[in-house]
């Protein structure tokens, strides 16, 4: 007897490191600068400092550059070598970026980004005595129930690793356990046109 298996309905995330250069050192003087000048959103974060979510629309030029590498990156290598059907299409917009800084005790709760095409994580500053992750559960809430497979994917991310994910795919990150910053920047990318 001959069975076949069809893997249906796969959830795809994408890694990636940008090179190392001095790009993060810009990043982080403008983070501090707006951390002491503005107010905290209250999002998926317990505690740490959630900035305004619009980093990508203030004449700012790091943040303008990573946008560019990222809207480059799901243009010219996600969507042309993982979506062959929409390779015509460009993305042409990022709907919004914003940064995260945790603390000791900081974490983020299980969360989506429901309008978003991809959500995306650039990991600025680690801390070094620990590791890192970010959690993803799977969307399809039965089969937690059945306890056949696996709902969570755990990721161990890195300083300079870029992490690509469907806006609506749930995620958190565990509290930070150490007294040491945690500074990430998150993006959504708008559906291709």
């Amino acid at each position: 007897m001959d069975i076949f298996y069809d893997e249906i309905f796969p959830v795809s995330v994408f890694s990636f490191f940008r090179e190392n250069d001095d790009l993060n050192k810009e990043l982080l003087k403008n983070i501090y600068k707006i951390r002491e000048t503005e107010e905290s959103l209250m999002r998926s974060n317990k505690g740490g400092f959630h900035s305004p979510v619009n980093l990508n629309k203030r004449n700012i030029e790091c943040f303008d550059r990573l946008e560019n590498e990222l809207l480059y990156t799901a243009n010219n290598s996600i969507l042309e070598q993982n979506f062959p059907k929409f390779s015509k299409l460009k993305c042409n917009e990022m709907t919004g970026m914003w940064f995260i800084l945790n603390k000791l005790n900081n974490y983020n709760v299980m969360h989506t980004h429901s309008r978003a095409w991809l959500s995306g994580v650039y990991y600025v500053k680690l801390p070094k005595e620990q590791k890192n992750y970010i959690h993803f559960e799977d969307p399809i809430t039965i089969r937690k129930y059945y306890n056949i497979t696996p709902t969570q994917y755990v990721k161990e991310v890195q300083e300079n690793m870029i992490i690509l994910f469907p806006g609506w795919l749930p995620h958190k990150v565990p509290e930070n356990t150490v007294d040491e910053e945690r500074i990430v920047i998150s993006f959504n990318l708008e559906f291709p046109v």
